[in-house]
């Protein structure tokens, strides 16, 4: 197989004669059913603990201001060759053909767990549950496979801060 071939099939490469690719249908999700795996949906999410920031500019440093950290998630839908064709974030939470939908902005992250109660009574049996043990899925997305448009090739999730503060930490 040649390099241009391998390019070709990997859509990194231009096809010049026909616009029509080999694996066109592979690309749409019929390879998934023919390995014998069924997957109708992922959900995709983000956790995050709540933290603060120290606001920019010279009057807030002064005053010490802070502001909770906005972690969003947003996805691209891409065609074979890389252009962006729908977006889906929280100011757009579906697509056009609703196969992707984001399920809210959370703009403050998990609480810390000292300031809410450590104990959450169950009505059935009496006994608390840590708080701890529960898991908050601050930002979600689902994609629903099925119901991707055929143009869509590629499925970018991006995980950005909304402030601008790093997500190294």
């Amino acid at each position: 197989m040649t390099d241009d071939k391998i390019l070709q099939k990997s859509h990194q490469l231009a096809i010049t004669q026909d616009d029509q690719l080999e694996d066109d249908k592979t690309a749409s999700g019929i390879a998934v059913e023919h390995m014998d795996v069924v997957l109708k949906q992922w959900y995709f999410t983000v956790q995050w603990q709540h933290t603060k920031m120290p606001k920019s500019g010279l009057y807030n440093k002064f005053k010490k201001r802070t502001q909770a950290i906005d972690i969003d998630l947003s996805c691209l839908l891409c065609n074979r060759y890389g252009e962006v064709i729908e977006t889906v974030w929280f100011k757009s939470v579906r697509d056009k053909a609703q196969s992707v939908r984001h399920q809210g902005d959370e703009l403050l992250g998990k609480k810390p767990f000292s300031a809410i109660d450590d104990r959450k009574e169950d009505a059935d049996n009496n006994q608390g549950t840590k708080v701890n043990d529960v898991n908050f899925n601050q930002e979600s997305m689902v994609l629903f496979l099925s119901k991707l448009p055929p143009q869509v090739f590629h499925v970018v999730m991006i995980v950005s801060s909304y402030h601008g503060y790093a997500l190294s930490k």
